[in-house]
């Protein structure tokens, strides 16, 4: 049963958190990352933009259609048959050639009317130092851009290496009015 003061210790009411001495972390991500070493976390800048990147790709291309299959046959929530297909759609088309597969899929679904699509580089290439720095304006643009979830989809790389990289990206964006 879950006690009556559990949304009040426990932010969202999804979960129990990692209980600190004074301080509770929440979400399970940050929970790996205290309880990792610093082998598991990356010991280079480098290599810790690497998990978090693993990490970040799993929470939004894995987990999801994941959770759609396995969590009905684990009685966690009801079958829906519609978002089963919605996933294996997404996991076929990923797994096709892009060329022949992939992008003619996406020309014949492509909602011209209410999205439109955008290719961005950075500006001041010669401002790219270091490779984790790049990645830290890469996330600081992303945790910007975190209210146009619903409205927008945007995939950002970092080329190159030390000294000698560029960044790009491209978009896709509703329409006005956002709905």
């Amino acid at each position: 049963m879950v006690p009556a003061n559990f949304s009040v210790n426990f932010l969202l009411a999804r979960f129990q958190p990692l209980r600190l001495t004074m301080d509770s972390v929440f979400e399970s991500n940050a929970i790996a990352y205290y309880v990792s070493n610093e082998e598991l976390r990356g010991s280079t800048p480098e290599a810790a933009a690497q998990v978090v990147q693993w990490v970040s790709f799993a929470d939004s291309d894995i987990v999801p259609p994941a959770s759609t299959w396995v969590f009905p046959s684990l009685g966690i929530m009801h079958h829906n048959k519609q978002a089963t297909e919605n996933a294996k759609e997404e996991r076929k088309h990923s797994k096709e050639d892009t060329f022949s597969m992939a992008l003619p899929y996406f020309g014949e679904h492509f909602d011209k009317n209410d999205w439109s699509l955008w290719y961005s580089e950075y500006r001041f290439p010669e401002e790219l130092i270091q490779a984790f720095m790049s990645c830290n304006l890469i996330t600081g643009m992303f945790q910007r851009l975190d209210k146009l979830r619903k409205n927008a989809s945007v995939g950002v790389m970092l080329f190159g290496t030390n000294n000698s990289s560029s960044i790009s990206g491209s978009s896709e964006a509703r329409s006005l009015p956002f709905r």
